[in-house]
This record gives structure tokens, sequence and C-alpha cells, in this order.
């Protein structure tokens, strides 16, 4: 009769305690998902924050004809030799003034003497 006491007695309890905070699993599968939604959410917000980053530069400079009307704008003249770096940066010869230069076409539409 004790044992019967005893078994009802830590059933009664494990059910409560269960009822009252669910189960260990239960509460740690759910900080897993909370916390596997929280880098997800995260994940798409430094997505899109990339995304909108380079919208924002709005590097319109693929093609070779769009970087030099950019340079041209830029008070260039005599364009010639450009190429595009693996980073998106146009590189060429120019000239400013009369004088030969070197020049950079940067993503964010900066024109530089190298």
């Amino acid at each position: 009769m004790r044992t019967i006491l005893a078994v009802a007695v830590a059933a009664l309890i494990a059910g409560t305690a269960h009822a009252q905070y669910g189960s260990v699993g239960t509460a740690a599968g759910n900080a897993a998902r909370a916390t596997g939604d929280a880098v997800e959410s995260g994940a798409k917000a430094a997505g899109k924050a990339v995304d909108s980053g380079a919208k924002a530069v709005g590097n319109v400079f693929n093609t070779e004809g769009q970087a030099k009307a950019k340079i041209e704008a830029s008070g260039y003249t005599n364009i010639s030799g450009l190429n595009k770096d693996s980073y998106g940066v146009w590189h060429g010869k120019a000239q400013k003034d009369g004088n030969p230069v070197n020049i950079s076409l940067d993503s964010q539409g900066n024109v530089k003497t190298e």
C-alpha cells in the first residue's frame, strides 16, 4: 500500500510540475526554436541591409559605356583602357585639363586620379 501511495504522489507531483512548467524537453525545444528564429531573422535582416546597401550605393556602372559616361561627366576627356577589377572598380586612362592621368571609378560613383 505504501508503494502505491508513493507512486501516486510522485505521479501527482510530476504532473503538476509538467503542467506548470512544461517538460524540460519542451522548454529546451522552445528555447532552441526561439534561438533559431532569432538567428534566421537576423540573417534575413542582414541580407536586407546588404541588399538595401547595394541599392543605396546604386552601382549602375556595370558596362564600360556607363563608366565612361560617369567619368566624362566628372570633367575627364579622352578616356581609354577602361577595365573593371574584381571589386567592381573601373580603372583607365584619361585627360584632365589637358594632362594625362590614370583614373578609377568606384561603385559609389567616385572618380579619382591614381
